[in-house]
C-alpha cells in the first residue's frame, strides 16, 4: 500500500483514500480483503447470487487497477467480470440461483422496463 502512494500513476484522490483511510485500517483490511475475495470467488463458480457477487468483484478490480498495479490478469479478469454482466441471459443457465429460485435482478428490471415502454 505505501508503494502506491509513491507511484504516479495513482491518482491523487485514490491517494488520499489510502492515507486517511486504508491505513489507519489495515489490521482490519488485511483480514477483510482475502475473506471477500475467496467467498466471491466461491460464489460465482457456484454461480450463487450472482449479479452482487460480479459486482463486487468489479469493485474489487477497480481499486486493484486504482492503485497502479495494472497487468494483464487484472485487465483479463476486470473484462471476463464486465463481459458476464452483459450477458445476463446466460448467466443464469448452469447457476445455483435458477434451480434455487432466487430473483434475477437485471432480467427484471430490463423485463420491466420493456413492458413499460411497450405499453406507453
Amino acid at each position: 500500500m505505501l508503494l502506491s502512494l509513491e507511484n504516479e500513476n495513482v491518482p491523487q484522490f485514490y491517494k488520499y483514500f489510502l492515507e486517511n483511510i486504508a491505513l489507519e485500517s489495515v489490521g482490519f483490511l488485511n483480514y477483510a480483503i482475502p475473506i471477500v475475495q475467496v467467498i466471491v470467488g466461491i460464489s460465482i463458480l457456484l454461480g450463487l447470487l450472482t449479479i452482487p457477487s460480479i459486482l463486487v468483484c468489479l469493485f474489487m478490480h477497480i481499486n486493484f487497477i486504482l492503485s497502479g498495479n495494472m497487468n494483464l490478469i487484472s485487465l483479463v479478469l476486470y473484462t471476463s467480470a464486465f463481459s458476464l454482466l452483459l450477458g445476463r441471459n446466460y448467466i443464469y443457465l448452469f447457476s445455483l440461483d435458477q434451480h434455487l429460485g432466487l430473483p434475477q435482478p437485471l432480467n427484471d428490471i430490463i423485463r420491466r422496463t420493456n413492458s413499460q415502454s411497450n405499453s406507453g
